[in-house]
């Protein structure tokens, strides 16, 4: 998440217009204001190899025929009423763009692997559905969504000499590792004001549960992490889950505060960039 939330730093000063070099020069201090001095465990999410997949990843970008309107801008909504009490909504995009004389948003995704699968599940996706949804509900007339993706991967040679010759390429890793860095930009993504509109109602629907469960007891909430793939455990590449000791010790309540990282929701918006 602390990698995800610099790039963002980052991708949010490149969309504005901001030299790379700039950026890459600002890099160090940026991973210690956000990361601090602890490494992330996985070799590819080292602050050295991610500084060198935005590097190679910005270098690689064509000039696309976009118009920067703002960037980071949160926005609130209602959503509805439940048992007598509002629901507001939130929402962050990442920017909002214009092309093609329309009103898009932009999300920044990073991954660490970019595939045909990984594209596709952007048609559906339940956080871009929301901030059209909300920002129309603002007066905003957005049209849909574009996803800007970029790769961290542990990025050869393994050893780090360059002169060696890449198997894929059959060049020397000098002249190749630039282009072991994909990136993806997925749409213009559409949906209808009905497909909307059932977004909204089953967002009030999960809600009405999430408020139900408010005054639950802890201990009468089902545990579905233990039977849903890939479960509490993780696997095949994924993380286990950060919650296991909390619900290992019966999930108490006086061990919220112990168990578990406090992370506050910081609702300030950075202010509107406006091109020439």
């Amino acid at each position: 998440m602390e990698v995800g939330t610099l790039l963002h730093w980052a991708l949010a000063h490149w969309l504005q217009g901001r030299d790379p070099q700039e950026i890459l020069a600002h890099f160090d201090q940026a991973w210690q204001d956000t990361a601090g001095e602890t490494l992330p465990r996985q070799e590819r999410l080292h602050p050295a190899n991610v500084k060198l997949c935005l590097q190679h990843w910005m270098a690689q970008q064509p000039r696309r025929d976009v118009h920067v309107c703002a960037t980071e801008q949160t926005f609130e909504v209602p959503l509805g009423r439940i048992n007598g009490e509002e629901i507001m909504y939130y929402g962050t995009p990442d920017a909002l763009l214009e092309w093609k004389s329309d009103l898009y948003v932009l999300d920044h995704k990073s991954t660490g692997d970019i595939d045909e699968d990984w594209a596709a599940q952007w048609s559906m996706n339940s956080g871009l559905q929301g901030y059209v949804w909300g920002l129309r509900q603002r007066g905003y007339p957005i049209k849909g969504a574009f996803v800007n993706g970029i790769e961290i991967r542990r990025l050869p040679p393994w050893d780090g000499n360059l002169e060696k010759k890449c198997q894929t390429h059959k060049v020397k890793y000098k002249e190749c590792q630039p282009i072991h860095v994909k990136g993806e930009w997925v749409g213009p993504l559409w949906w209808s004001d009905a497909r909307l509109e059932c977004w909204r109602k089953d967002v009030l629907s999960m809600t009405r549960r999430l408020m139900d469960l408010r005054e639950a007891d802890l201990d009468t909430v089902k545990m579905d992490g233990q039977w849903r793939w890939p479960g509490c455990s993780g696997g095949r590449g994924r993380a286990p889950c950060q919650y296991r000791s909390f619900c290992q010790a019966g999930r108490p309540t006086e061990g919220l505060t112990h168990m578990m990282i406090p992370v506050p929701w910081r609702r300030e918006s950075v202010s509107e960039e406006e091109e020439g």
